[in-house]
């Protein structure tokens, strides 16, 4: 018998969603770490935020509380950042004329 669950699972994160992203290189332009921010509304209406940091040994899931963070930590069994990244110039940002 087969489930409906997705093997898978992928989000796409973007500026434009309200998604905070950060990402680090090397002098290579390899990717080092990426974190993501992202707003939840909870219980109350209150919004909590949430980041997440990717490295290719730890995922640390954190999430803002009244005073500090709750960090939870779990091995990046993969061994690589799970991140695709797009990217484009802005209209006119970077252009010399």
């Amino acid at each position: 018998m087969m489930t409906a669950r997705p093997k898978v699972q992928i989000r796409v994160l973007a500026h434009s969603k309200g998604d905070e992203i950060y990402i680090r290189k090397d002098q290579y332009e390899n990717i080092i770490s990426a974190a993501w921010g992202y707003y939840v509304r909870e219980e109350k209406d209150e919004l909590r935020t949430i980041l997440t940091f990717c490295t290719r040994d730890v995922i640390y899931h954190c999430a803002k509380r009244a005073i500090g963070w709750d960090v939870v930590e779990e091995t990046n069994f993969i061994g690589k950042i799970p991140l695709i990244l797009f990217g484009r110039t802005r209209n006119g940002k970077g252009l010399k004329g």
